[in-house]
This record gives structure tokens, sequence and C-alpha cells, in this order.
């Protein structure tokens, strides 16, 4: 790069600019990602990775985009979705420093922008989070890490998205009986769950 400032870099589409990396595994993917967030790293701007969503069944938001190569090395992931035949759409946000969400935006014919809408997002119980209150239903109160809720569990969750996962459902968990909180135990983190029958 030449002495000109940049303060974020956009490759799209980003699987393309790697020979090989469509139909990478996790060591690839994990490969490639650690040289794109080096280079952000080294010139300290964004670096914004363009893919396409994956086909078939996924078990989480982030899988339906990418694998789990790229999510333990990326800081934040977006997911825009939309039906062709409308011009609403659900951007998903998940990362390290921001809480897991659901936002619904709206193409402005007019502006040919992206703008909040007022519509409202009804969302079915996710699966991961179903698994965890089934858990907790029969355990009646759990303390641990994030990561061995997702070992125990087999569910293919890093920890960050776990725990923003119960954050943004306190409302359900609440409505099946079940309290959560964040502690620490010996200098761990731990996620602290409890039921208490309705």
């Amino acid at each position: 790069m030449n002495n000109r400032k940049y303060s974020c870099i956009i490759v799209d589409h980003f699987l393309l600019a790697e020979s090989g990396a469509v139909t990478a595994e996790y060591d690839r993917d994990l490969q490639v990602a650690r040289k794109y967030k080096a280079i952000a790293d080294s010139y300290n701007i964004s670096l914004i990775l363009v893919i396409h969503e994956k086909k078939g069944k996924a078990n989480s938001q982030i899988e339906k985009v990418i694998g789990r190569g790229l999510s333990a090395t990326a800081d934040c992931i977006l997911r825009l979705s939309r039906n062709d035949s409308t011009t609403i759409a659900t951007l998903y946000a998940a990362g390290r420093d921001i809480i897991e969400k659901n936002i619904v935006i709206e193409f402005d014919i007019e502006t040919c922008r992206w703008k909040h809408s007022s519509e409202e997002i009804i969302e079915e119980i996710d699966i991961n989070l179903s698994a965890i209150i089934n858990y907790v239903v029969s355990k009646k109160e759990v303390t641990m890490s994030a990561q061995e809720l997702a070992s125990i569990l087999k569910l293919k969750l890093n920890p960050i998205v776990i725990a923003s996962l119960l954050d943004r459902n306190k409302s359900i968990l609440d409505s099946n009986g079940i309290s959560f909180e964040r502690g620490r135990t010996n200098g761990k983190r731990k996620i602290i769950l409890k039921y208490n029958e309705l």
C-alpha cells in the first residue's frame, strides 16, 4: 500500500480471492482468515470480507454464512437475508464486542439506502437455545463456562455467541422459569442458569 490512509477495505467476493478456499475445511479457513486479520491489524483498519450464504441446513446463523475456522478469527459477523420479492430484510450481527441481535431493515427505493424498519421480527426459539433450556430444566441449576456448556450439549457455537444468545433471549428464558447471570469462579468466566418451576 502507498502513503494514502485507508480506514476500511472490502474484499468482494472474499473466497473467490483465495484459490481453492471455496471448498476449504476448518484448518484452511483458519489459515486464510488469519492472513486477512494480520493485514487489518498491521494497518489498523477494518476489513470486510463478503461471503455468499451456504446452502443446506445449519445449526446457527453464523454457520449459514461461514465455517468454524472463519468464525474463530472474525471479530464481527454480519448476515443480511431477505426474500427477493420484498424490500424488508434482516441484518444479523454477532461479535466479540457486541450483543448478538437481529435488526429489521428496509430498502428505500427513492434514496437507494437501507434504513431501520418499523417492522418487528417474529422468531422461533433458536434450536441451540431450546437445547440449553431443556438441559437447565433437567438439571435445575447450571454453573459452568460457555465452552463447557457447548461441549456437553454438542453446540457448534463459540462461547461468545452462546453468551450473547442467552443475553438476547432473557425474556424467553424468564418465560420458561430460567434466570440467567454471568459470574466468575476462580477467576474464570461462568454462566449461571437456574430453573424455578412455574
